[in-house]
């Protein structure tokens, strides 16, 4: 009996035992430390310290593409870059002809008397297109500057080129003709380009005879006056490059071209020659040789400085006299935008 008193003892206790871990494992282990409150504003985005923080980075990041780009831009943007790389004389900035209409240096245009056909009125750059008096005035104090850049030595025949097309070398030739006729003049525009000429198609003249034919002809000096033609513009005469040849090169030949020079000297106060690019082509350094000074158009901003360089070598072995470099189509600086900008009231006041 008493063994058997143990054995239902002994299974009483370990039932119990069950029985507390059972329990054990129902009981709740979450106990509640302290309530949330409900917040009186967000707690994110930090706009202010990411706007912040954005501003700093997109400051230093503008900031480093600058220097590196101003550390490898090797164009010419400035008078400066032009006289420390070039050691001749800027005489002009021609600014961009949106930039100009930005800044108010197009805003009173008045039209020439030659667009009545509507030929130019897609080229206002021209001074034939647009007669604007602050454009011109740029073409003005080159005029001047190149009549005062021979010191004391007359100007008589002068060659517009660049070191690459699309400079603007065609449009600056044709403005500084007109600037000089407008100054009472006797001007002489020659297309010197017989490989791509354009000048009788801009100012919308025939291009039957000119200057191949005076070169490949040989002809006398009344029959090389005989090829120039009159211009809308009083003192502007025109001598078209004529019939494009296969070999164009073999027409510069040094005796025919000093001939053609020397009379059309001597029938005009100035002759101002458009000439192909110097790289691509060597007639322009066959012409530099014969004329009394050289003007070079570089494209501010995208002429590459080697390139401009090599030009000047060419013209520096044929003893060219290089009298400036106009900037064309290059970004105004501050001080050249505010003197633009008081030209402009200036004209306009006096109206």
């Amino acid at each position: 009996e008493i063994e058997t008193n143990k054995g239902i003892l002994q299974s009483l206790l370990q039932h119990s035992k069950e029985n507390d871990i059972a329990r054990a494992g129902l009981t709740n282990s979450i106990h509640i430390i302290d309530y949330a409150t409900v917040p009186d504003r967000p707690s994110g985005p930090r706009r202010l310290i990411s706007v912040g923080l954005a501003f700093v980075l997109s400051l230093g990041l503008a900031t480093a593409w600058t220097l590196v780009r101003e550390r490898f831009d090797n164009t010419f943007r400035s008078i400066s870059d032009v006289e420390k790389k070039l050691h001749v004389p800027a005489l002009a900035i021609v600014p961009p002809l949106k930039a100009a209409s930005r800044h108010g240096i197009l805003s009173s245009i008045r039209p020439f008397a030659l667009i009545s056909n509507g030929h130019l009125q897609n080229h206002p750059e021209l001074l034939l297109g647009f007669h604007d008096p602050i454009t011109a005035e740029i073409y003005h104090q080159l005029r001047a500057t190149l009549l005062l850049s021979r010191e004391g030595m007359e100007l008589k025949s002068l060659l517009v080129t660049s070191s690459l097309p699309s400079e603007g070398k065609t449009t600056t030739a044709i403005n500084t003709a007109i600037s000089l006729a407008e100054s009472g003049a006797n001007v002489l525009l020659v297309d010197g380009d017989l490989r791509r000429p354009n000048l009788h198609e801009l100012l919308v003249v025939n291009n039957e005879r000119g200057l191949s034919n005076a070169l490949s002809n040989g002809m006398d000096s009344s029959e090389i006056l005989s090829l120039i033609k009159k211009s809308d513009v009083q003192g502007l005469s025109l001598l078209t490059s004529g019939p494009q040849l296969k070999d164009s090169a073999r027409l510069l030949d040094y005796e025919k071209l000093r001939h053609v020079i020397t009379t059309l000297e001597s029938e005009f106060t100035h002759v101002v020659i458009d000439s192909p690019p110097i790289v691509p082509f060597a007639d322009s350094v066959i012409l530099a040789a014969e004329v009394d000074g050289v003007l070079m158009v570089v494209h501010g901003g995208k002429s590459p400085q080697e390139i401009v360089l090599r030009s000047m070598r060419l013209l520096d072995d044929v003893d060219a006299v290089v009298v400036g470099v106009v900037l064309n189509n290059t970004k105004l600086q501050p001080l050249d935008t505010y003197y633009q900008s008081y030209c402009q009231k200036y004209y306009l006041g006096a109206r």
